[in-house]
């Protein structure tokens, strides 16, 4: 998902042509064009990382190596996950997909040889994935993780939905440093834009966390609301 236009130092520029400051513009751009050391790098990419950190399913959803070891109920997770996707570890070669449950659901599961068998639940608990049963076999699976933006280049378009959020907290950023504002004012508008774009779903993905009503799920069940009353007036 992304709804931006523009690469990081077209970003930049734009905010900076809202600052409108000689003094960092000397700093950042002294030649017209956005220098490394930027304060404004910076700036951006604290907000990339901020707003990705605290909705992470605007930022990038990728599937990541991960072994689960032969007489092991542990593993660590890929570097820079924010968040795995619900029930989303696969195992190979079609051998199934683990549900996520919780760590106290787990901690009931046994564990030993005599308890081995193909993994079946997970639960993760900092950067440590569990899951049992401990596993009978090394499994080489792949996990479905948000991740970390990666550190931004000039010509890279942020995944993010609005390239308008990214441009204003730029400019409250410059307006801090010029001491203008507040300290904090900055993040005080992430905090509001995050809590707007999650209430708007913006860039929400549709996982199955909902009680299955309809009929294509009832089998060979009757779809009659007053079923369950058997037969009436007979």
């Amino acid at each position: 998902m992304s709804a931006n236009r523009y690469t990081r130092d077209q970003l930049l520029i734009r905010a900076l042509n809202l600052v409108d400051s000689a003094a960092i513009d000397q700093h950042d751009r002294p030649a017209g064009t956005i220098a490394a050391g930027a304060f404004s790098v910076d700036w951006l990419q604290d907000a990339l990382d901020m707003f990705v950190t605290a909705f992470p399913i605007s930022g990038t959803l990728s599937g990541e190596p991960i072994t689960l070891a032969e007489g092991t109920v542990t593993s660590t997770l890929p570097a820079l996950t924010i968040k795995d996707y619900k029930d989303g570890v696969m195992l190979p070669d079609n051998k199934g997909r683990l549900a996520r449950r919780s760590l106290d659901f787990l901690l009931n599961v046994p564990t030993g040889s005599n308890s081995r068998g193909k993994p079946a639940v997970y639960a993760i608990q900092g950067n440590t994935l569990h899951f049992r049963p401990e596993a009978r076999e090394t499994y080489q699976a792949t996990i479905w993780v948000y991740k970390m933006p990666a550190v931004l280049t000039g010509a890279v378009v942020p995944v993010f939905p609005s390239d308008f959020v990214l441009v204003q907290y730029v400019w409250l950023a410059a307006q801090e440093w010029h001491r203008l504002i507040p300290s904090g004012t900055a993040y005080e508008y992430a905090r509001t834009m995050i809590a707007k774009l999650q209430a708007e779903g913006i860039g929400n993905e549709s996982e199955i966390d909902q009680v299955p009503f309809g009929p294509e799920f009832a089998g060979g069940m009757s779809a009659d609301p007053t079923a369950w009353m058997g037969k009436v007036g007979e």
